[in-house]
């Protein structure tokens, strides 16, 4: 999945994004959003939320593979 295209001000991002959130925020379609939030959402109740650690870790994990420096 390609996010690099969009600047992220992450003081801005909530602890918790939605899925909405996370397709609004990161210009993701709404299959995309939910393929990352399936991996690394939590739900309460019913809602399916990521929380922005994750996600931040996550993509920082990506861009390191993606420059040949990830494990």
């Amino acid at each position: 999945m390609n996010l690099s295209n969009r600047a992220v001000e992450w003081s801005q991002v909530p602890i918790l994004l939605s899925v909405p959130d996370l397709q609004r925020r990161f210009g993701l379609s709404r299959q995309a959003a939910y393929n990352i939030a399936n991996c690394l959402g939590l739900r309460i109740g019913r809602r399916l939320m990521i929380p922005k650690a994750r996600l931040q870790a996550w993509l920082e994990l990506e861009e390191g593979g993606r420059n040949g420096r990830g494990s």
